[in-house]
């Protein structure tokens, strides 16, 4: 009885011992071995929509949601979760506004346990959807700016993740900031590869024509008469359709290789113009897959 006395002692001192480890502030602020857990604490509150676009309401609610997944992402930083962003806001009734002022926002960040608060708005630019993301800091209340600029609609996601980039390098100072980004790549260089050799072909079966027909002109049988005019008729045929092919390459190849290089086709970030740079060739695609062609001088 003694023995068996000792024992559950023994076990409800070792429960004991961990129960109070696991509830001491080291373990709940993230501490082990007397060093607290790296990480930036950032909260992604609400982006408002400065359109007259009902439609992007929607849009401008789906940022936070997405923008906190990019950067969540990154090992460096903490983002907050919504639930209790929304807690914080609806206490401090500022869940429907959303603008929140310098004071509100240092006292939303200090009861989130933030360092910084993100939020900001859409617009457009032209035919261009623009986010701008205001970065607050908690304790100063100062404020960087960061903004993307891009189609928008089905490549959202990436704009956001050119966009949570580059808030991590204004956070951290890691990584590279990204001014602009490529969405889509096209195989321009296997079309150009086949212009090539398409171009090539029709020369060969160029030279084999000439040559069929100095043969044919040099002919003094029938049946060699027959032969090289017979072999330079195809010839000259097989060089017709390779040059047209060649042609018809060409110039998909530039079409490709201009809306590859377009506004259309670019994310931008950082320092962006009023209004997007004019190209001289510009070609537009709509949702019927017709191609506008917009030359400028």
């Amino acid at each position: 009885m003694k023995i068996k006395a000792k024992l559950e002692a023994k076990y409800l001192l070792i429960i004991i011992v961990n129960a109070h480890l696991w509830l001491s502030p080291a373990f709940s602020h993230g501490q082990v071995g007397g060093q607290e857990s790296q990480g930036l604490v950032i909260a992604v509150l609400k982006f408002t929509n400065n359109t007259d676009v009902f439609a992007y309401d929607e849009l401008a609610a789906s940022i936070p949601e997405i923008l906190k997944t990019e950067l969540s992402r990154y090992p460096q930083l903490i983002v907050v979760e919504r639930q209790r962003i929304e807690k914080i806001l609806s206490e401090q009734a500022l869940s429907l506004t959303g603008f929140i002022d310098e004071a509100s926002v240092q006292q939303v960040g200090q009861l989130l346990g933030a360092k910084f608060i993100l939020t900001g708005e859409i617009s457009r630019i032209n035919s261009q959807l623009r986010i701008d993301c205001h970065i607050i800091s908690v304790e100063t209340g100062q404020v960087k700016g960061e903004k993307i600029v891009g189609p928008g609609g089905d490549v959202l996601e990436k704009m956001l993740q050119l966009l949570a980039s580059n808030i991590f390098y204004n956070l951290t100072g890691e990584g590279n900031f990204q001014s602009t980004a490529q969405l889509r790549n096209y195989p321009t260089g296997w079309f150009l590869v086949g212009t090539v050799m398409t171009a090539i072909t029709s020369g060969i079966t160029h030279f084999a024509s000439r040559s069929a027909y100095n043969s044919y002109q040099d002919a003094t049988r029938l049946d060699d008469i027959n032969r090289y005019y017979n072999r330079a008729n195809n010839f000259r045929k097989a060089r017709n359709g390779f040059v047209a092919a060649a042609g018809v390459l060409t110039l998909t190849t530039v079409i490709m290789w201009l809306i590859e290089r377009g506004q259309s086709n670019r994310i931008y970030a950082g320092v962006y113009p009023g209004k997007p740079p004019e190209p001289f060739l510009a070609i537009h695609l709509d949702q019927n897959v017709s191609i506008k062609w917009t030359i400028h001088f």
